[in-house]
C-alpha cells in the first residue's frame, strides 16, 4: 500500500471483498480542519515482481467528512 502523506485523510480500516459480500469497505478519518466532500483513490494491482497489472481510479462525491477538532 502506498500512502500520500500530504493527504488530510487517514485510512483507519478496510475490508476486502468476499464471495458473500463482493464490496471493498473503507473507513476514513478526516485529519484536517475542513469538511471533506470528495475522495479520489487509485486502486493498483501488482504481480509478484511489483509490475502493475491494472489500475482503476475512483472518485466518491457528496461526502460529509466533518472536520477534525
Amino acid at each position: 500500500m502506498k500512502i500520500d502523506l500530504s493527504c488530510p485523510i487517514e485510512l483507519w480500516h478496510f475490508t476486502m471483498p468476499t464471495q458473500a459480500y463482493p464490496v471493498v469497505t473503507l473507513t476514513l478519518y478526516n485529519l484536517s480542519h475542513k469538511t471533506v466532500t470528495s475522495v479520489q483513490a487509485a486502486f493498483v494491482c501488482f504481480d509478484s515482481e511489483g509490475e502493475t497489472l491494472s489500475r482503476q481510479v475512483e472518485r466518491v462525491q457528496g461526502l460529509t467528512g466533518d472536520p477534525h477538532e
